[in-house]
């Protein structure tokens, strides 16, 4: 499994490095980059990162699944974009209808895409 703060220090480790060019440009293809090295989304230039990822062998392939959490914070874009990254989106089902669960109870995730 890799979270989305191992992602983000990742990246600002690779963009930051002492050999980085300086321009606009190359920072461009250096999103580029980083996101074909780690089997990352760019959807509209901007770097996809997921809340979780996990990762699994089947017959000997490495496979990916990249799962977002939204919450009611999320605009009907940044869900948008989520969704053209090809990441599973989930949102806390349950919550307080009955069950007396937490919203965040990761048991009672509902898949959206």
């Amino acid at each position: 499994m890799v979270l989305d703060h191992e992602f983000k220090r990742d990246y600002q480790t690779f963009l930051n490095r002492p050999d980085r060019p300086a321009t606009d440009e190359d920072r461009s293809q250096d999103v580029w980059l980083f996101a074909h090295t780690n089997g990352l989304p760019v959807v509209d230039g901007h770097l996809q990162l997921p809340d979780l990822r996990i990762e699994y062998e089947v017959d000997g392939r490495l496979q990916r699944r990249d799962l977002e959490l939204v919450t009611e914070h999320y605009s009907r874009g940044q869900m948008a974009s989520k969704a053209r990254a090809g990441f599973g989106l989930y949102r806390a089902g349950g919550g307080n209808r009955g069950g007396g669960s937490s919203p965040f109870d990761p048991r009672h995730l509902r898949r959206l895409a």
